[in-house]
């Protein structure tokens, strides 16, 4: 599933020029600008390599490793002389010694691996008096929560029979009144699926169906692809929904990095706009390893 988005994108997440996805851009600059220069960085989980990246820039002579279990991680957008990439890495049985790394860092990343084993292995690799910085889905953030509900439109979709009128359509000759009349229905029925256009997972078959109205409709192939992306990020969608943490698990997890030695805290990190609304974005966690 991840190689299929980085094979589609070689972007970050989500925008990092606004709203979630600015905060943690600041969050992991603030990071990088203050950790002490030349130290040897392991990133967990690296997606195209963004988290790094940032590492690099901060211009500190950092030595990283951006690991994954992706193949050949880290597209040409975020290479940098700073930056080691390491593909076929599993977070659960790290390739390095003990004490390798004076930071080790995971954003949205080391939950999706077997959590417990990954957080040892964490601990493990992790040098006396080095930190682990993680940045983790909470279970009542608002991008969990997006996710749940696109899903939940998404599947409202689907039991309309919205996808397979839209098949339907494309497949019948452009001049048969039964498509035009087919697609007429389906964009009829938009405004009952208009709940929060940008969490609206499926919203793209309603612009499909109007453009097959139009003088140059798409084809079959164009088709395929909508619900091969479709199909990606729902299943993104649920991962994401899957892994997120609540005030339990954060409490586990606190708990089993003590008994790594670790010791530290864990935060809220939230965003506000214009001063009067705050969403929750994620859960931080920041842990030193006992000298």
């Amino acid at each position: 599933m991840w190689s299929q988005r980085l094979d589609s994108s070689d972007h970050f997440s989500c925008s990092t020029e606004w709203g979630p996805g600015e905060v943690i851009k600041y969050f992991w600059q603030d990071i990088f600008g203050s950790v002490k220069a030349g130290s040897r960085v392991l990133e967990i989980g690296c997606g195209s390599g963004q988290v790094s990246f940032w590492g690099a820039e901060a211009g500190r002579g950092l030595k990283i490793v951006a690991s994954d279990r992706i193949v050949a991680p880290g597209g040409s957008r975020f290479q940098h002389p700073d930056i080691t990439y390491m593909g076929k890495v599993a977070a659960e049985q790290l390739p390095f010694a003990q004490d390798s790394f004076d930071l080790v860092v995971s954003n949205f990343a080391i939950e999706y691996a077997s959590f417990d084993m990954a957080l040892s292995e964490a601990a493990r690799v992790l040098a006396p008096g080095g930190s682990l910085i993680l940045v983790l889905h909470r279970s009542d953030s608002a991008i969990t929560q997006s996710s749940r509900q696109a899903n939940s439109i998404l599947e409202s979709l689907v039991r309309a029979g919205v996808p397979e009128q839209v098949r339907e359509a494309a497949m019948l000759p452009p001049d048969d009144p039964a498509r035009h009349k087919l697609l007429q229905g389906v964009c009829a029925r938009r405004a009952e699926f208009s709940q929060a256009a940008e969490i609206f997972l499926g919203v793209e078959y309603f612009d499909f169906a109007e453009s097959l109205l139009g003088d140059e409709p798409p084809g079959l192939n164009d088709l395929d692809a909508l619900d091969r992306s479709v199909a990606l990020r729902r299943d993104i969608a649920m991962e994401q929904s899957r892994v997120a943490l609540d005030v339990d698990a954060l409490r586990h997890l606190e708990q089993h990095l003590q008994q790594c030695g670790l010791d530290g805290f864990t935060s809220e990190m939230t965003c506000t706009y214009d001063d009067k609304h705050t969403e929750k974005v994620a859960w931080i966690g920041v842990f030193t390893k006992n000298s």
